[in-house]
């Protein structure tokens, strides 16, 4: 269950693949409620989607409060956070970010997790096709990003 909070809405104006995307202002975010099935723990996993930032405010989070280096604004960026068992990778266009690289910084997380929102800040901009995989370290080398939709696969 995705619960939209404090204006956070669905938008067709502004997409990477269509026919539209989440849209944050302000204080504006989507969550879940809390749940086991993000604490990876030691396990590999990967969370990517893209992002459309709106303004250049620095330190906005984007997946609870997980930041990716420097994101240009007005522009579709691809970003991608993965563990491999040990460490944190930050992806940002398929080129891998020095800056965060400890996997304890998502280890064991039963909290709710939030897009758009976090202790780095509000996200003013677009979100689009997100997903989540668990046991998978989808990227370890720096990569192309995708650029068709991902499947609709249950996992």
């Amino acid at each position: 269950t995705v619960i939209a909070n404090n204006g956070a809405v669905q938008t067709t104006g502004n997409y990477k693949f269509g026919p539209s995307s989440g849209t944050f202002n302000a204080g504006s975010y989507i969550n879940t409620p809390d749940s086991a099935l993000f604490a990876f723990g030691s396990q590999p996993f990967t969370v990517e989607g893209w992002v459309y930032r709106t303004t250049p405010y620095y330190n906005q989070g984007i997946v609870s409060g997980r930041i990716s280096g420097t994101i240009p604004i007005n522009l579709w960026t691809h970003v991608a956070f993965v563990g491999d068992g040990a460490n944190l990778t930050v992806y940002v266009n398929g080129i891998a970010s020095p800056t965060i690289t400890n996997q304890p910084a998502w280890n064991n997380s039963t909290g709710i997790l939030y897009f758009g929102k976090g202790g780095d800040g509000d996200f003013y901009g677009q979100l689009d096709e997100f997903r989540i995989t668990q046991g998978i370290a989808r990227y370890t080398t720096d990569f192309t990003p995708p650029t068709e939709p991902f499947p609709d696969i249950a996992c």
